[in-house]
């Protein structure tokens, strides 16, 4: 994934987080959604979905191919 690293003005330690444009398959359709990840090797911490009903119905899930922190 191409992330984007967004740091604090000010932040002199750490990494940031990191944000990318991803694809899951969901119910058999690509599905965009939104991955923030964090720490030395951007491990993933959220993934935002496009509706609300959608993340409820993921909230459990944990994909393959993201490495969680």
């Amino acid at each position: 994934m191409n992330y984007i690293n967004i740091r604090g003005w000010y932040q002199t330690a750490g990494v940031g987080a990191f944000y990318a444009a991803h694809t899951e398959l969901i119910d058999g359709k690509q599905t965009p959604v939104v991955v923030v990840g964090g720490g030395a090797g951007a491990w993933t911490n959220t993934v935002y979905y496009q509706t609300e009903a959608l993340a409820e119905q993921q909230v459990e899930v944990k994909y393959d191919d993201l490495i969680y922190q």
